[in-house]
């Protein structure tokens, strides 16, 4: 059986560090976790207003965990936010991320997005900033990559 429950960022940004390439959860974002029947986290995600921000399970989950999973937190989401018609989430195409855990519990692809991503070593620098981000960070070199990010939504039934 699945419990699914508020965790704090603290907890989540603990369980981020170790399973997403992220690592990290955005400012006044809103955690849940995923715990299994012998109580332990299993699963996090993090919302940031309405987006499916940051979506992570602990290494070893059996096949068909992730939509299980992410079915569940979204149904508890929606319970506890009742304003909310629809998340958004983004799978990130550079990461090796297709959306296949979200078509599974249910979402829609709605529009793709490409960008421009700066590696350097092992982080990797996107978005509108990216570069003056890497350059406060002190990063001098890199190499400049295409990227592509699929957006999907899942509307409240």
């Amino acid at each position: 059986m699945v419990i699914v429950q508020r965790i704090s960022r603290k907890e989540a940004k603990e369980f981020l560090a170790m399973f997403h390439y992220l690592g990290s959860v955005k400012g006044g974002s809103m955690c849940y976790g995923v715990f299994e029947s012998d109580n332990s986290l299993k699963g996090v995600a993090c919302f940031y207003d309405s987006e499916l921000s940051r979506f992570a399970l602990a290494d070893g989950a059996p096949k068909n965990t992730a939509s299980r999973y992410l079915a569940a937190i979204t149904r508890e989401f929606f319970t506890q936010n009742s304003s909310c018609m629809v998340l958004r989430s983004f799978a990130d195409v550079f990461q090796g991320h297709t959306g296949t855990i979200y078509k599974a519990a249910g979402w829609k692809q709605v529009f793709s997005r490409r960008s421009i991503v700066l590696k350097s070593g092992e982080k990797s620098y996107s978005g509108k900033y990216c570069l003056e981000r890497a350059f406060a960070e002190g990063v001098r070199s890199g190499e400049l990559v295409a990227s592509e990010k699929l957006c999907f939504e899942l509307n409240r039934h």
